[in-house]
């Protein structure tokens, strides 16, 4: 387990190569609690100072696209490990960033008043249900894949990272 996550921090940037899938399940697991933790710290922090939303806001944000860039580099080798390239990881990164895409469109949307057009409203809702639909799917696709056996011995991103261990 240390040892896999200690892997994720030195690989952080590393877009070539393979990761088994230990390697990709530890970070994965411990990267989700630290969110937890990091969550409920700042939603205490919002709560306990003044102007603390803005403060927690930010170091969640800022911990979360950490951890995003490294998850997304070892998706991309989680990704390799199982022959395929790296289009599914990229796709998947760029549906994870969207939603910092509403920090900037709410206070444009709020100030030209168009939260009061139905018209507007209707479509940005249905915007807002298939993103969040091709999210869902896009989540139980990039699973099956993870979940997957690597292919055995070396592919076209190099050797099989199994030996390494054993």
């Amino acid at each position: 387990m240390i040892k896999a996550y200690k892997l994720f921090w030195q690989n952080y940037f590393k877009l070539e190569g393979r990761s088994r899938r230990r390697d990709f399940w530890w970070p994965f697991f411990i990267n989700a609690i630290i969110e937890v933790i990091v969550l409920n710290g700042t939603k205490f922090l919002e709560n306990s100072m003044v102007h603390g939303h803005i403060i927690s806001s930010i170091i969640y944000q800022v911990i979360s696209l950490i951890l995003c860039i490294g998850t997304f580099s070892l998706s991309v080798r989680r990704f390799h490990d199982i022959g395929m390239t790296k289009k599914f990881p990229v796709f998947y990164l760029i549906l994870t960033l969207l939603p910092y895409l509403k920090n900037v469109i709410e206070p444009v949307i709020n100030h030209t008043h168009l939260d009061h057009n139905h018209v507007f409203v209707m479509i940005l809702s249905g915007l807002f249900i298939t993103y969040y639909i091709i999210s869902i799917i896009a989540a139980l696709v990039a699973l099956a894949y993870c979940v997957a056996d690597n292919e055995d011995g070396s592919n076209k991103y190099g050797p099989n990272p199994k030996p390494i261990y054993e």
